[in-house]
């Protein structure tokens, strides 16, 4: 593990010298795609400062003439943003680098003052900062971790951060948000519905809760005179519900939603999460909701929820009203500001790199900021776009995204016709690396990709138009999506001599017969002893690569880990013998290696 700290520690240092020669340079004029992922004004409200997730880049943009003053390079693959305003500090996570990157304007300079990068843990995807101590947490995807930050002043005034804990969490972690009242952190689950609240002083999970919703966009507080309000959104999907025309078209089978929900609710163990809190539905008889991202809350009470799948932004004057105000906004909405005095709302549009601009006396759209010139998309590019569009459904009401959490899953069931049938739900499939491994759907019988994703949006979206295009589109957009890295591997905890012999336990027992290297699936189908409520017998393997992130199992999500599947349900036969602790031991970590 300390070798790979210090290949770590050393890329850091090597990519950080190379960045800090190419920043210098002003690339706002240059063709690029910057997909903005991240905005915060200023200590002064003057500027706007972007994070650009694509290109890795920071914009900012003067608020007076509503012009680019500079982009600069920054990172490789920024994922979140912080802005500290006492000391005019801006945090970025990059992704692909794995780092925490601190930038210190104390001057009236262009350009900042100090740049510094510090090693976290891998795959780095948001940040929280304490709203009263000097903490910062940083939420790792792939790794499953939590990087715990303390700051000190340093004699230049600017603030140093040091890592002071690490911890392994029992799921991926999403969005963040500091809970003072509690000396708690409420993380959400990165792609199903639950709030975990982790004790910073024990440094463990205090409770967890499980809401009827998925991919939770955003989690905040609001707090007045009689309590703290957790505010999440997200899409709500029916497992029990079909993709029957009715069923889509009035959000019985997918709901858009925001969830107001009492924090004493949600400490409270007797409360069923069915019954916490409020639900705001974004889509109705009006308008479209599909995929609902940042939440804000005006202090006259007005729900401000930009909805990332339907390129608009939705207003609802009154929480008691069902009416709802939308404005169109950029492609894909994912990030909103307001300023102090509420007068205005800045809108970060990821796909068409633009910020939009609201009047909010007037509640209408001023005026589009251009973050810079887009090259010529590739197909790719367009099916990515295509693959967050929940204008492809039925009146709006999900994507791909939607059930595919950025290409990946809810791990939820869904009731389509992928097995040409209703009422034999299935675990939805990841997406990660799955354009590798055809045949596609639970039973085989799709060849090729594009007939796979044309099929889909004709029955589980029910698009009303021509799917060649767009799938094929799709299709390029998914065949540049890898496998994710195993959790093992991720937290850089491989044991060789664990895996090789879990390796030769995998070929001894035949499980390269259905789950042949390298992609750990095979193109037939075998009947292993499984039924689903349709009388289907005979299924097709979904690889094994990233097994470590799933938490459900088989078609049906019927067993809950690995274990499960292998030696209490001894899948895919009975053993003449069961196999000693240690192998099973191996086994499973070679496993988790994948």
């Amino acid at each position: 593990m300390w070798r790979a700290s210090i290949i770590h520690l050393i890329g850091l240092v090597l990519g950080s010298l190379i960045l800090t020669h190419l920043s210098r340079a002003d690339i706002a004029s240059t063709p690029h795609l910057r997909h903005p992922v991240k905005i915060a004004l200023t200590h002064n409200g003057a500027q706007l400062l972007v994070a650009n997730s694509r290109s890795g880049s920071l914009s900012k943009i003067d608020l007076t003439s509503d012009r680019i003053i500079r982009e600069w390079q920054v990172g490789v693959g920024l994922s979140d943003m912080a802005y500290i305003r006492k000391h005019r500090q801006i945090l970025l996570t990059d992704e692909e680098q794995h780092s925490l990157i601190t930038l210190d304007w104390n001057s009236s300079s262009s350009h900042w003052d100090k740049r510094t990068e510090l090693p976290v843990a891998k795959d780095p995807q948001h940040i929280a900062l304490h709203p009263h101590k000097k903490i910062t947490a940083i939420a790792s995807r792939w790794s499953h971790r939590l990087t715990l930050l303390e700051s000190t002043e340093t004699q230049d005034q600017t603030s140093s951060w040091k890592t002071t804990d690490v911890i392994d969490l029992p799921f991926a972690p999403g969005k963040m948000t500091f809970v003072p009242e509690q000396n708690g952190l409420l993380i959400a689950d990165a792609f199903n519905g639950m709030l975990a609240l982790f004790d910073l002083g024990k440094k463990s999970i205090r409770t967890v809760s499980h809401f009827q919703i998925n991919n939770i966009a955003n989690l905040s507080l609001t707090r007045d005179a009689d309590q703290t309000t957790v505010w999440i959104s997200g899409e709500s999907l029916n497992s029990y519900a079909t993709t029957f025309n009715p069923e889509v078209t009035w959000g019985v089978l997918m709901d858009n939603q925001v969830r107001a929900i009492p924090l004493t609710d949600l400490l409270n163990p007797t409360r069923s999460p069915i019954q916490m809190g409020t639900v705001y539905g974004m889509g109705d008889e009006t308008g479209p909701g599909g995929d609902p991202n940042a939440v804000l809350i005006r202090k006259n009470g007005t729900l401000i929820t930009a909805l990332g799948g339907v390129d608009r932004v939705a207003f609802r004057p009154q929480l008691a009203s069902n009416y709802t105000h939308r404005i169109q906004v950029g492609d894909r909405p994912i990030d909103m500001v307001i300023t102090t005095d509420e007068s205005s709302l800045y809108v970060a549009n990821q796909f068409s790199d633009s910020i939009s601009v609201i009047d909010l006396n007037e509640t209408r759209l001023l005026k589009n900021i251009s973050l810079g010139p887009q090259p010529t998309l590739t197909d790719s590019d367009k099916g990515e776009r295509l693959f967050f569009d929940a204008s492809l459904s039925l009146r709006g009401w999900y994507s791909c995204h939607s059930c595919h959490t950025d290409g990946h899953t809810t791990g939820l069931l869904n009731d389509n016709l992928g097995d040409d049938h209703f009422g034999s739900p299935k675990r939805i499939l990841t997406l990660l690396g799955a354009a590798s491994s055809p045949p596609f759907s639970w039973l085989g019988k799709m060849e090729n990709l594009e007939s796979q994703i044309a099929k889909s949006l004709d029955k589980t979206m029910l698009h009303k138009g021509s799917t060649t295009d767009k799938a094929a589109f799709i299709a390029r957009y998914l065949e540049t999506l890898e496998a994710p890295p195993s959790l093992i591997t991720s937290r850089s905890e491989t044991d060789r001599e664990l895996f090789e012999e879990g390796h030769q336990v995998f070929h001894r027992e035949g499980c390269q017969e259905c789950h042949k290297p390298p992609y750990y699936t095979t193109a037939e189908t075998y009947n292993v002893g499984l039924t689903d409520t349709a009388g289907n017998q005979a299924f097709n393997p979904p690889t094994l690569l990233g097994i470590s992130h799933r938490d459900t199992f088989f078609h049906d999500n019927s067993a809950s880990t690995l274990e499960e599947v292998l030696f209490d349900r001894q899948h895919p036969e009975p053993r003449e013998r069961p196999l000693p602790a240690q192998e099973r031991h191996a086994l499973i970590h070679f496993l988790n290696s994948l």
